[in-house]
C-alpha cells in the first residue's frame, strides 16, 4: 500500500478519519467505530501518516496493543510495569 493509498480512499469515501489496528485488532477497530466503511480501516503502517496529512485527513484513530504503541512512537515496547498488559 502506498503512503498515500489509505488516505485517498478515506477522503475518496467523504470520510476524515483513519483508523490503523495492530495484530488481531481490526474487528475491534471495526466495533468501536461501526459507522464508518472498510475504507477508513487499515494495519499500522507509520507511511500511511503521511498520507493522512497529505489528504487532510482530520484524525487517525491507533486500535493497538501497547507493545505495538510503544513501537510506533519509537519507544522499546512493554516493559511488563504497571498498566502492562504483557503482549
Amino acid at each position: 500500500m502506498t503512503s498515500a493509498g489509505a488516505a485517498s480512499r478515506v477522503a475518496a469515501e467523504g470520510e476524515r478519519t483513519l483508523v490503523m489496528y495492530g495484530d488481531g485488532a481490526g474487528e475491534a477497530a471495526r466495533r468501536m467505530l461501526p459507522r464508518l466503511p472498510d475504507a477508513c480501516f487499515v494495519p499500522v503502517d507509520l507511511d500511511e501518516l503521511g498520507g493522512a496529512v497529505e489528504h487532510g485527513i482530520a484524525q487517525v484513530v491507533l486500535v493497538a496493543g501497547m507493545d505495538e504503541q510503544a513501537a510506533i512512537t519509537g519507544g522499546a515496547g512493554s516493559t511488563g510495569g504497571a498498566g502492562s498488559t504483557g503482549g
